[in-house]
């Protein structure tokens, strides 16, 4: 698939701006942390300490695909021009999996900054899986079983304009929030409450057969709530929308990028990719250790 040209914003060259991320000097071993370590002959660096294998990418977002430094740099810039994954291909001359799974290590990479989104991933980084398995017997089954987390959403004003909260709610699932008495509302995936906890709303997103449930005893239609008239939500619900039918199991993904996005809304397109870049340069969490 040929590339076509992706103009660039004015900074440093691809190479340079990821290598001074990630280090040009005393790059500690990914493994055991040592500084002693000797350059093999084809440059890679090998601990002297755990005899560790590695080179300056190495356990880095950056390092899980096949792209080189110049991609990473214009997928950035592109993402943040809000690209489609198929608009983006045809402009880098990638496929469209390779273009999903390096849109979804950048999404992981913004979701991994947040501590307390930690919890929702697995010792690979990855988004830990919270759908019961298998099929239940009963709908009342599913639900028992549910993992899905909630996310509080709390609106406030900042410097330069309103800002947005979006975290995990620790130790709360979305079949406790189903019970609770509050307004709710539903727009495609995502179910969201009426103001609680001091939250503008409680949010998260489950399965067909949960939704369902809910949608069965409001036929004649959901209240407003007050996440309907937020900035917040008027920003999110055009952006969300471009995108295909998000699954549950990567909403929250998709809520922490609204969320980058929101708040970074006025600056510009080189401030916000040079945090991106710095995003996709940290090491994964390993949650073994």
């Amino acid at each position: 698939m040929p590339r076509t040209a992706v103009a660039p914003s004015p900074g440093p060259d691809a190479e340079a701006l990821f290598a001074a991320l990630c280090g040009e000097d005393g790059l500690p071993c990914p493994r055991c942390g040592s500084l002693r370590r000797y350059v093999l002959a084809d440059g890679r660096l090998r601990c002297a300490s755990c005899a560790y294998t590695y080179h300056r990418y190495t356990g880095r977002w950056i390092n899980q695909s096949g792209l080189d430094r110049e991609d990473w740099l214009d997928i950035l810039r592109l993402f943040h021009k809000g690209f489609t994954v198929a608009r983006m291909g045809a402009a880098l001359g990638r496929s469209y999996n390779a273009v999903h799974k390096a849109l979804t290590t950048l999404r992981l990479a913004v979701l991994a900054a947040c501590p307390a989104s930690a919890r929702l991933m697995d010792a690979s980084g990855a988004l830990a899986s919270f759908c019961p398995a298998g099929k239940p017997e009963s709908d009342a089954e599913h639900c028992v079983e549910c993992r899905s987390p909630v996310f509080s959403i709390r609106t406030a004003h900042g410097a330069d304009g309103p800002r947005a909260e979006v975290r995990p709610v620790d130790g709360l699932r979305a079949r406790e929030v189903m019970g609770y008495p509050l307004a709710r509302n539903m727009w495609q995936t995502f179910i969201y409450t009426d103001r609680c906890r001091g939250y503008d709303a409680l949010l998260f997103s489950c399965c067909r057969t949960v939704r369902r449930v809910l949608a069965t005893g409001v036929r004649e239609g959901f209240e407003p709530v007050a996440l309907d008239e937020s900035p917040f939500w008027a920003f999110t619900r055009p952006w969300l929308g471009r995108y295909r039918a998000i699954a549950p199991e990567t909403y929250p993904l998709y809520l922490k990028e609204i969320e980058f996005r929101y708040n970074r809304r006025r600056r510009d397109e080189r401030a916000v990719v040079a945090e991106l870049a710095r995003l996709l340069c940290a090491l994964v969490p390993n949650r073994e250790d």
